[in-house]
């Protein structure tokens, strides 16, 4: 009985709606719609319909327009065309009547400014967004007009905005790309994942232009908001080009902890990265030590602190030589493919190297050290 009542009552609006919304007509008017909904002839149907649309009979008439975007432009995805008679219609006549009402969320639409904001604009930001996405990949200035189309029909969904900053950097349009990002970023409905996101976009623009601050600055700010594996390798190697070499290491122990949640395929690099992270630290270390041999080469006076320092940096760069060494090794021994590979013989020509330089400490600069401050005990 209930649903009787409600079959009932939509078709007493149904109805309703349809005595409201009819209006003044044309010869053209009504040529175009038979054109397009008798004959399935849309390009005759346009012509009838523009000449309407110019029709003094219709200045104010929204039906025009709206048959315009929905039943010509719509079919042939002819989207712009589709937005522009929307907008059209909602400025001639914002009180317009629906011909036929539209159910949309279990809710009875009626008006026509609805119908357009409430269910045509979503439906066609949808279409427009996955048009686009497919788009990227063969036409990148189509999938820009159909995104800069998108935000007009909903200037608060963030999912455009990424993808425009994303294609915006691929075109090398670095201003327009940070732009929409900027613009996305101040949105109060964003999540996590979707601020990461941008803030990974940002990154790999400032990387781009080698401002290394910036991008790690960004991928810093991704990586607190998701944990992001690719943020978390961008900061072990963006680190490793700004030539902060102590936070690379910071960063690939962290790596190297979530070793697990990387693509397989990237792991050798992330593994070789983190060595790298290890030897320039132990470089860094190692320089330190030499620094006060030279100055004992020279005769210079050295004090017995600086030699308890000298000993100490040896120690220091001899512990993460060894550890750098265990990486190189291990990257290497990462399997992908059949034959070596360019990077494990890489890896292997850097663990041999490191290994040159702890012999050397073990055997030469450490017991030099450990002589030059017994001496001085002596005395």
């Amino acid at each position: 009985m209930y649903k009787f009542f409600n079959y009932c009552l939509f078709c007493f609006i149904l109805v309703f709606v349809w005595n409201c919304a009819s209006g003044p007509s044309s010869i053209e008017f009504t040529s175009a719609k038979t054109k397009a909904r008798s004959e399935r002839n849309l390009k005759d149907a346009e012509m009838y319909a523009l000449q309407a649309l110019d029709s003094p009979v219709h200045a104010a008439d929204a039906r025009v327009p709206y048959f315009l975007a929905t039943e010509i432009y719509k079919p042939q995805k002819k989207w712009d065309l589709v937005y522009k008679m929307l907008e059209e219609a909602k400025s001639r006549d914002p009180e317009a009547k629906l011909e036929t009402p539209v159910v949309y969320k279990d809710k009875v639409i009626t008006q026509m400014s609805d119908a357009i904001e409430n269910y045509y604009k979503n439906e066609l930001w949808y279409i427009m967004y996955n048009d686009a996405v497919t788009a990227a990949d063969t036409d990148r200035n189509k999938a820009v007009d159909l995104l800069l189309l998108s935000i007009k029909l909903d200037s608060k969904n963030v999912k455009s905005y990424i993808l425009l900053s994303k294609i915006y950097k691929l075109n090398n349009q670095i201003d327009s790309s940070l732009e929409y990002i900027d613009q996305a970023l101040k949105f109060d409905s964003l999540d996590s994942e979707q601020k990461a996101e941008l803030y990974l976009v940002k990154g790999d623009i400032y990387r781009e232009i080698k401002d290394y601050d910036n991008a790690i600055k960004f991928n810093e700010l991704a990586y607190a908001e998701t944990k992001s594996t690719y943020a978390l390798i961008e900061l072990l190697n963006l680190n490793l080009l700004s030539e902060d070499f102590l936070e690379a290491k910071q960063w690939g122990e962290i790596a190297y902890e979530e070793l697990y949640s990387v693509d397989p395929a990237f792991i050798p690099s992330v593994l070789f990265n983190i060595g790298l992270a290890y030897r320039y630290v132990a470089t860094t270390y190692y320089d330190l030590g030499v620094n006060v041999i030279d100055k004992l080469n020279e005769n210079k006076d050295v004090s017995r602190s600086e030699l308890e320092d000298c000993k100490d940096n040896f120690e220091v760069a001899l512990e993460h030589f060894d550890l750098s060494r265990d990486y190189f090794l291990e990257s290497h021994d990462e399997e992908i493919g059949g034959a070596e590979q360019e990077w494990q013989t890489d890896a292997l020509l850097r663990a041999d190297q490191t290994k040159d330089y702890m012999k050397q400490i073990k055997k030469t600069l450490l017991p030099f050290i450990e002589n030059q401050i017994s001496n001085l005990r002596v005395e």
